[in-house]
């Protein structure tokens, strides 16, 4: 038996995994929810099938948003597109 933390954990391991492959939209969330809530046992899962759609959910908007804002590149801020200049070299 796992614990909510590691169920969750395999959720995302499972995702990442499958999304390797070919890419997971919301409309495949669902179907994604049933065979995982067969394969993975936890405690407290009165509704284990709501649980993994929400933690499926919540690593698809990380997702959205990674891809989204990308790491700020030097002298941009990415969030808000602007770009700032460049702080002056110390040694100068």
């Amino acid at each position: 038996m796992l614990t909510r933390s590691e169920a969750r954990a395999a959720v995302h391991a499972a995702l990442e995994a499958r999304s390797r492959l070919d890419p997971i939209g919301p409309q495949d969330i669902p179907i994604f929810a049933i065979e995982m809530s067969r394969i993975l046992d936890f405690p407290g899962a009165d509704d284990p099938i709501a649980d993994i759609e929400a933690w499926a959910g919540t690593w698809l908007d990380a997702r959205v948003v990674r891809r989204s804002f990308p790491r700020r590149a030097r002298g941009h801020d990415c969030a808000t597109g602007v770009r700032h200049r460049p702080e002056a070299d110390p040694r100068e």
